[in-house]
């Protein structure tokens, strides 16, 4: 039959500190030596190489920093993927001009970096930078913003 408590201890009866002087130096999870985190002084070498990032701290996030920023997408980048977005119908082809609706592809803003060597129709595109509007125009395609948003 097993027991319901652990034998306890006999040491120690009828003495108040049970050795350990003032009863405020055998207080809290320090003095326990193994339980809770107190178990960081007789383990360290675990510590280090399981867990070496317990302590401390490490870095500073602002929440909601990264949500507010926009999905981005360079116009050499859709240059480059027009006919893939067409051959996956999240394009369509209007007459020699390809029609990249962004808010389907999920693009906040568009980049000018990269080179643009078809025209492109840009359509629902919440922002977009100045050197993309005139490499997109320069090769006869068109950039437009969302209906209701001013450019």
């Amino acid at each position: 039959m097993a027991k319901r408590f652990p034998k306890r201890s006999r040491k120690e009866r009828g003495h108040r500190t049970h050795g350990y002087g003032a009863g405020k130096k055998h207080r809290g999870k320090g003095n326990k030596g193994g339980k809770g985190y107190a178990w960081d002084k007789h383990l360290w070498v675990w510590s280090l190489k399981y867990d070496p990032g317990h302590f401390g701290k490490c870095g500073f996030h602002t929440p909601g920093q990264v949500a507010n920023r926009p999905e981005t997408a360079n116009v050499g980048l859709l240059d480059a993927m027009a006919e893939k977005l067409v051959a996956e119908k999240l394009a369509s082809m209007r007459g020699a001009s390809v029609e990249i609706d962004c808010a389907k592809l999920g693009i906040g803003k568009v980049l000018g970096s990269g080179k643009v060597t078809r025209p492109l129709i840009l359509t629902n595109c919440t922002s977009f930078t100045e050197s993309a509007k005139e490499k997109v125009e320069s090769a006869g395609g068109s950039i437009a913003a969302p209906p209701g948003k001013k450019e």
